[in-house]
């Protein structure tokens, strides 16, 4: 990245290794031993409860491949050491922080991009691409780019003569048991008393977190009053969102101070600017990003707002393990029929040129599988949900969560491992319109509980009965009456296409500023999509993101 300066260079017989800094902070991530040993961690590195170089000094002389090591790991990271004439990398339990390698691992680095640009023919993996503009993402450790993957986040990678790859000791389900709804409600509410009085020990006050108006946000704002942090907290949005005014709302009522901020509400960047703009965002990006690279430049902006003092980002994201994220019944259910709901494509796509509907499930749901290494064709409630944090957060949460690492410290409290394997245990029926989460809330406190929400309703007293009956019946309702419900509307969504074809792009995604990049009509994109038929902006966005990674342009 062009904004990272270096740090270090290290050069053995076995590696050729560079670390940087982050880029708006010299950090110390990196110890290097008297006897020519190093350890190095990227990322958010917190070792039995330490930050910086006391972390790094401890892991080093801790480290083994063992369970306890691992345990007394949390955070999202990279980390690297060299210890006895062995080089071992590995990352955060649940993948959160990417790590990149080419097919015969002759280069590995967090920066994608890196990679990218260091191999003689770039190739775009097609089904990957269509992944990526569907769900955001990819699905698992392929990248959109041919030859280039991620380490598995279950394997140790170890370089000595040969390259081992090694298994690493994981935390599990078996550790937490179900015993009641108030005794699991207490242990759930501990594991998050003990994390975020760790982060106090570390960080102080210097923590900024989102307040929006769902569940996650403010389950994060409870946990942190009950331990007595008192973090910056913002909202993005326009003024008139629900999600703006409910957290000003709470706001006012706890006298807390809230900053707004409405990103759409920044000056137009000139055409002439535009390119260099792209240039930056690409790289600081790695050259991917949920939403694309193409945006007004405010996302960068409120990025670099968000690390000034060293403050720890916290990221919501992933709360959603105590809820019913896929709204799926509590009974076995097909992997296909899963594919088919959980990760739904729209039924028309007249923009694809080469699509082939059967094919793209059929390789999703060969990924599903690989998950829990058998053929079964049904997987349990249990099964169906850990395929949230494990197949989804991993790639989606996992690109933003390294971009925002990139910056400064940050960390998803609700996808930590013990946090999120104690979910799986909590019973069907208590995640439904999220009961156990809102009972949460309501524990660390009360007060925060009983503001309204964006899902219509306190978390104090919860839904009313009408929105219960209309949930189960939802959720209950059978496969084929889902798929039918989903095609129609689509088919109303294709009408109010074809009556009102109008895209309606913001400024920065006209003509007139992509020609200051691109020359529209010979983009490499073309052979997969017709531009001229995709109507939805961040799709559009990420499908010129992909143009300049295949592309030589920056």
């Amino acid at each position: 990245n062009k904004e990272m300066a270096l740090h270090k260079h290290i050069k053995e017989k076995l590696f050729d290794l560079y670390i940087f800094y982050k880029i708006r902070k010299k950090n110390e991530n990196t110890l290097i031993m008297k006897n020519g040993d190093f350890i190095v961690a990227t990322g958010t590195f917190i070792f039995k409860n330490l930050i910086g170089i006391p972390a790094l000094e401890k892991a080093y002389h801790s480290f083994s491949i063992s369970k306890e090591f691992f345990d007394d790991l949390s955070g999202c990271y990279g980390l690297l050491v060299y210890k006895d004439k062995r080089l071992c990398i590995l990352n955060d339990e649940l993948g959160l922080y990417h790590i990149f390698s080419t097919k015969q691992m002759a280069i590995i680095s967090t920066s994608f991009i890196s990679i990218v640009r260091s191999l003689s023919h770039v190739s775009l993996d097609e089904h990957v691409f269509y992944e990526y503009l569907f769900h955001e993402s990819t699905l698992d450790e392929h990248s959109l780019i041919k030859g280039i993957q991620l380490i598995h986040n279950r394997k140790i990678i170890e370089f000595t003569d040969n390259i081992i790859v090694i298994q690493r000791p994981l935390h599990s389900a078996d550790n937490h048991k179900w015993q009641s709804y108030k005794d699991n409600l207490e242990a759930t509410a501990q594991i998050l008393i003990r994390y975020f009085q760790n982060l106090k020990d570390s960080f102080g006050n210097n923590i900024c977190s989102a307040l929006s108006g769902g569940f996650d946000s403010r389950l994060l704002l409870a946990v942190m009053r009950k331990v007595g942090i008192k973090p910056h907290l913002y909202i993005y949005g326009p003024d008139q969102s629900l999600n703006v005014k409910i957290s000003l709302n709470i706001g006012r009522g706890e006298g807390l101070e809230i900053e707004h901020i409405n990103r759409d509400k920044i000056a137009s960047v000139k055409p002439e600017d535009y390119p260099y703009l792209i240039q930056k965002q690409f790289y600081l990006y790695d050259g991917q990003g949920i939403h694309g690279i193409f945006n007004n430049g405010m996302d960068l902006i409120t990025r670099e707002q968000r690390v000034k003092q060293d403050r720890l980002q916290l990221n919501g994201a992933g709360g959603e393990v105590l809820r019913n994220f896929y709204g799926i019944p509590d009974c076995k259910m097909r992997i296909r029929n899963f594919a088919r709901i959980g990760l739904r494509i729209p039924k028309y796509l007249h923009f694809l040129k080469k699509f082939d509907r059967q094919k793209y499930y059929s390789v999703v749901e060969t990924k599903i599988r690989s998950i829990y290494n058998r053929p079964f064709d049904k997987l349990t409630f249990t099964e169906l949900e850990s395929l949230f944090p494990f197949f989804r957060l991993k790639t989606r949460i996992g690109v933003e969560n390294t971009i925002s690492n990139q910056f400064g410290y940050t960390v998803t409290p609700f996808i930590e491992p013990p946090y999120a394997y104690n979910s799986f245990i909590i019973p069907h029926k208590y995640k439904n319109l999220g009961m156990f989460e809102s009972a949460l809330i309501k524990y660390f406190d009360q007060n925060l509980s009983k503001y309204t929400s964006t899902h219509g309703y306190d978390f104090y007293n919860g839904p009313g009965i009408s929105a219960k009956i209309r949930y189960l019946v939802g959720i209950n309702a059978p496969i084929f009456m889902r798929y039918l419900m989903k095609d129609v509307r689509d088919i109303k969504n294709k009408k109010n296409i074809n009556n009102n074809y109008n895209r309606n792009f913001p400024y920065y995604l006209t003509e007139e500023y992509m020609q200051t990049i691109f020359n529209i009509n010979k983009l490499k994109v073309l052979e997969y999509v017709d531009i001229e038929k995709v109507y939805n902006p961040e799709m559009f966005a990420r499908i010129l993101s992909v143009e300049l990674l295949i592309s030589d342009i920056f």
